[in-house]
């Protein structure tokens, strides 16, 4: 890590709550087929490694927040593990959750019926009313257009 990304990360406060919260909803969509695609831990990474939210986290410190929160579904459940972090989000900040989430679904370049479900539970549990849903899915859904579109 060089001198500038040290200053960076050092300058921007890590906030444990809010970080485990965002990712929630993603882990959840990840997790939701029973296995963990090497597509999709990508697209998480590659998403936390452009969020400000997630500056001062490492990787190590990444992983170790994405297994605390799949232990956490496995305890209490999906539906339970995501209101419980949108208690923790602005409203704006539920957005982003569900932006992380769509992306995940989105990273094999498909959407199935159950990455659907996923996804429409994650917007029911942030409170998200339907018009930005929706707009959230048709832009994460043009953004993960593959060249031959």
């Amino acid at each position: 890590m060089n001198l500038y990304e040290k200053l960076r990360r050092s300058s921007i406060g890590r906030d444990d709550v809010i970080a485990r919260a965002v990712l929630t909803p993603a882990v959840s969509t990840m997790i939701s087929d029973g296995s963990v695609h090497d597509s999709e831990l990508s697209q998480l990474t590659n998403l936390c490694s452009f969020s400000p939210i997630f500056v001062p986290y490492d990787a190590q410190a990444l992983s170790s927040l994405v297994q605390d929160i799949i232990g956490k579904i496995e305890a209490e459940g999906h539906d339970a593990v995501i209101a419980q972090a949108a208690e923790h989000l602005s409203p704006s900040l539920r957005e982003t959750a569900l932006c992380f989430a769509a992306r995940i679904a989105l990273a094999d370049g498909r959407l199935d019926d159950g990455e659907k479900a996923s996804l429409a539970q994650t917007g029911y549990h942030m409170q998200i009313p339907a018009s930005i849903f929706e707009k959230v899915i048709e832009v994460v859904a043009m953004m993960q257009r593959p060249a031959n579109a």
